[in-house]
């Protein structure tokens, strides 16, 4: 069993590692002036786009009162001048890190599409923003696609049974949107001054864990954690079983060490091994394995 476990999490590191590494540019200015950010395309009806000239930022507005549409708004990925494809594949599940502050506190959801046009339908985290910027890791399950009308190339015909998988290979946009399906009111507003996908190279930032516990293990109710860093760090902890599909995700802001602190509970999954990924500055540094029985 110890051999296993050993394997495992040096499979987990190994895959954290391979993802391409993008940056969004957000200081380049779109066709209909200095205020019009590059790259964002047709908004969902009651949502706008806006920047700050001369500003890397790009400001989100729900400028009417209704309903959520989702993939309201669509920011193709581009080297600063281009479009481009981006591979997302290297984690298992696509990581998606946003900094973005709201005076609204309007609730942010990010999705992504591949070049045969599927979209994930996994809500994989909606952040709630903050007076003070913050980055947030988005980790998005490619097993949960879906098709908009009209825009697919691909063969699969998604359904509630057998979803389509989302080419993580193969990245061509992300999409925003702004709450996660509820009600919402009119100007609501989010300000994004940074989005990055893809995985870093864990050897730095697993450097600044000085120590990590997942407790107890095995486990079959509440799991806790404590970490240790030897300098601060923005730190999420994302759980996902070995299929890569995420079964919990909390974010405790910049910290040095976390104590005690649950992350899941195991009374609803099914037995089987879980990993325990702890990213800093939205950079996955470290895995650890749970057994549920």
């Amino acid at each position: 069993m110890k051999k296993v476990l050993l394997s495992l999490s040096i499979l987990a590191s190994s895959l954290l590692a391979n993802a391409q590494v993008w940056t969004a540019d957000l200081s380049k200015e779109g066709a209909g002036g200095p205020t019009t950010p590059a790259y964002f395309g047709a908004n969902t009806a009651g949502y706008t786009t806006a920047k700050t000239s001369g500003q890397n930022n790009v400001v989100l507005t729900r400028s009417t009162a209704g309903t959520n549409n989702f993939e309201s708004m669509s920011f193709t990925i581009n080297d600063g001048e281009n479009p481009q494809i981006i591979n997302l594949s290297g984690t298992g599940n696509a990581v998606i890190n946003v900094t973005f502050s709201s005076s609204t506190a309007a609730r942010l959801r990010v999705d992504i599409k591949d070049v045969n046009g599927y979209v994930s339908n996994f809500a994989a985290a909606t952040f709630t923003g903050s007076a003070t910027s913050v980055t947030h890791t988005f980790v998005i399950n490619p097993r949960d696609a879906y098709s908009p009308a009209g825009a697919v190339t691909g063969s699969c015909t998604p359904s509630v049974a057998n979803p389509c998988l989302l080419d993580l290979t193969q990245i061509v946009e992300i999409l925003f949107s702004l709450n996660d399906g509820s009600a919402i009111t009119e100007n609501e507003v989010v300000n994004i001054t940074a989005i990055s996908a893809g995985a870093l190279s864990t050897s730095t930032k697993a450097a600044n864990i000085a120590s990590s516990v997942v407790f107890p293990n095995p486990a079959s109710d509440a799991v806790f954690a404590n970490l240790n860093l030897k300098a601060s760090n923005d730190v999420t902890v994302v759980v996902t079983d070995l299929m890569g599909r995420q079964v919990a995700t909390r974010s405790f802001g910049r910290v040095t060490e976390i104590n005690n602190a649950e992350i899941f509970n195991a009374a609803s999954l099914a037995k089987g091994m879980y990993t325990v990924t702890y990213v800093l500055d939205g950079t996955p540094a470290k895995s650890d394995l749970v057994v549920v029985k």
